[in-house]
């Protein structure tokens, strides 16, 4: 599935949907749609919110191949920023000693197995990859 998303924090709802539609045509269970639509939610708010430039559109793209779910987002048009080199959380020191920001990347990578980044002539594209385990489906 591919879809063109419109730039705004309203597409949040549309993209949820899609979500759920292409979950349940598929067999996919209820948590691991949760984390899909988490992940997507999380990756397309920082996308709208942080992203430099940028179209009118962002990309969502949803696959499944056997015990895998792609999850690609593709921004074009944009200032480059690498989210996998954003550093992990250290969700055990105290409140006081964190900087601000970086949970919502840090619940992306507890969602997913793989995360990857790549930016050519202005175009942003971050893959999620979440595996299927047997009660997923």
């Amino acid at each position: 599935m591919e879809l063109r998303v419109a730039r705004t924090f309203e597409a949040i709802a549309g993209i949820h949907t899609a979500i759920e539609d292409f979950c349940a045509q598929r067999a996919i269970s209820e948590s691991a749609t949760f984390a899909v639509k988490l992940v997507v939610e999380e990756l397309f708010t920082n996308l709208v919110k942080y992203n430099r430039g940028g179209g009118e559109t962002i990309l969502l793209g949803l696959e499944r191949t056997d015990d895998r779910l792609i999850i690609r987002l593709t921004d074009h048009d944009v200032d480059s920023f690498d989210p996998a080199q954003v550093p992990p959380v250290d969700v055990s020191a105290p409140l006081a000693t964190r900087r601000a920001g970086g949970l919502g990347l840090h619940l992306v990578r507890s969602y997913v197995d793989e995360f990857d980044y790549e930016y050519t002539d202005r175009t942003m594209r971050i893959t999620a990859i979440k595996i299927l385990e047997a009660d997923d489906v």
